[in-house]
Order: structure tokens, then C-alpha cells, then sequence
């Protein structure tokens, strides 16, 4: 390496070594024609140019790779004092060193969607903001959505122009909250469960409609206690239709019709004792 020749400009150099004994980001550059030869021991150490805004404890910095093709410039010409300042653009063999979802190439993510999901459009030649990172996949489309996914998995998040948004989630999906949880929705909502359903409430708890509603099973049995009192209200009555089991006493204050009642208990309708009969 000559140090005595000013170096001004801009020089296409190859990731060599990211092994920084001090551990401060640095990495060595075989910078073509210049250090042609040189052993990477006796590289000098390059630095990034970082963007605005970093600083002790803060900014972003895109680690590279050995084997990466880079730009790299000289402070004040000086070969000791290499500064990496971007990322070279290459197309060996024809295929540019970019993700194939910028160019329309092969290979490109094949994203996991339910029926019931929006699919997923088909990226553009050079018009989508792509960054594709350690298998993280960020997608700004000029169609207007915006796509963040897990690569491995398929887990993805993704916001259409239209206002939808998809939440799809290939694993299981946890949400804590320290505080309240409002949802406000003007339309339908429906879950669709596969397996077991179980909620958990230990302080009130309260269903109201403002329309019809319904409780039932269409498979099994349908189970409701309480462990001190129950209570069960209809405004125009109340009717159970097949079989109806009270296994301890049953009292009415007002009416009760039925084909037949069969109790081993007392039955007291309007405060008079049936005394165990069968009606």
C-alpha cells in the first residue's frame, strides 16, 4: 500500500474480514487495485458512514458480510483511512445482488394467506421499497401496502391501501396489557375457533345484546352454574323445550305449565307444597 498517492473518489472493495478484535463495527476491505495482495492482517480498518442522526446509544447501522461488494472512499485521500459508504450494485451471472422481489426474479417470498385473508398482489419491477434482512422481509409498495414478515415462519403483518389490515400469525399469538382494552367495532364480528375456547374473568362479567341472542351447543352438552344464586329472566317468560331435570326443590311464584312434572323434591307453586306428587 502506498501512502505517499492521494486517493480522491470512490472505489469498489470487497468485504474480506467483520472480525473486530476491539468489537467496535469496524471491518477490513480489499479495495481492487489498491490493496491487490496485501494479506488481510495488514489491512487497514474500515469505518462506516452512518446515517444522520446516530450518536451514543442511538442510529442504525446494516451489518455487512465477507464477500459483500461495497463503495468505499478515502478521508483525505489517505489509504489508512478507508470509510465504507454504501453498498456496490452488481449483476453477476445477470441477476442483480438485490432482493428478486425489486427486479420480478426468481425466488421470490411465496407469502401464506387464509381464504378468508386479502391475498397478497404480485410485486412490480422497480417500483416497491424492498428491505430484506436476517429473513425479516419489509415491503413498501407503490400500490400503497405495506408488508412486514417473518420469512421462516410466514408470520406477517400487512396494511392495505384500503384500510384493512391483516394480522397472520403461522405459531401462536400472545397480548399482554398493563392497562384497559377498548374495541370499538361498527361492523360484524365473528371468531372462528377449531379447537377449545376458555375465558378467564376473575372480576364482573357481563354479555348484553341489544338484538336477539344465543347460547347453545350443537354437538354436546351445555353447561350454566353459579355457586351461590342463579337467576334466569324473560320479560315474556321462559321455555324449556325436552326433558328438564331440577335436582333439588323448585319454587315458582307464578305459573307453571307442563305435560307432566315428576319431582323427588318439593315443588311450590304460588306458596302451596305439590308434597312430592306427580302432575
Amino acid at each position: 500500500m502506498s501512502h505517499d498517492k492521494h486517493y480522491a473518489g470512490r472505489f469498489i472493495a470487497e468485504v474480506v474480514s467483520v472480525d473486530d478484535p476491539e468489537k467496535r463495527c469496524r471491518i477490513k476491505v480489499n479495495v481492487y487495485d489498491i490493496f491487490d495482495g496485501v494479506p488481510v492482517r495488514d489491512l487497514p480498518w474500515a469505518v462506516f458512514s452512518l446515517p444522520l442522526g446516530s450518536r451514543a446509544g442511538e442510529g442504525m447501522l446494516c451489518p455487512v458480510r465477507v464477500g459483500d461488494m461495497v463503495w468505499v472512499e478515502f478521508i483525505g485521500g489517505d489509504t489508512r483511512r478507508p470509510v465504507v459508504v454504501g453498498g456496490a450494485h452488481a449483476s453477476p451471472g445477470g441477476v442483480p445482488t438485490l432482493p428478486p422481489e425489486i427486479f420480478q426474479g426468481a425466488g421470490q417470498f411465496e407469502h401464506k394467506r387464509t381464504p378468508d385473508e386479502p391475498p397478497v398482489q404480485t410485486p412490480s419491477y422497480y417500483e416497491d421499497v424492498v428491505f430484506c434482512q436476517n429473513r425479516a422481509l419489509i415491503q413498501f409498495c407503490r400500490s400503497g401496502h405495506l408488508r412486514v414478515t417473518q420469512m421462516d415462519s410466514g408470520s406477517a403483518i400487512e396494511i392495505l391501501p384500503s384500510g384493512d389490515m391483516v394480522v397472520h400469525c403461522e405459531g401462536n399469538m400472545y397480548a399482554s396489557v398493563k392497562g384497559n382494552v377498548l374495541e370499538a367495532v361498527e361492523g360484524d364480528y365473528t371468531q372462528k375457533i377449531s379447537g377449545s375456547f376458555t375465558q378467564t374473568v376473575e372480576g364482573q362479567m357481563t354479555f348484553s345484546s341489544g338484538g336477539e341472542a344465543s347460547f347453545g351447543s350443537t354437538q354436546s352438552s351445555l353447561s350454566l352454574s353459579a355457586k351461590t344464586h342463579g337467576e334466569m329472566t324473560g320479560g315474556g317468560g321462559l321455555t324449556f323445550n325436552g326433558d328438564t331435570t331440577m335436582r333439588d326443590n323448585l319454587t315458582c311464584e307464578k305459573h307453571v305449565e307442563a305435560a307432566s312434572i315428576h319431582s323427588s323434591g318439593d315443588i311450590i307453586a304460588a306458596g302451596s307444597n305439590s308434597n312430592h306428587h306427580s302432575h
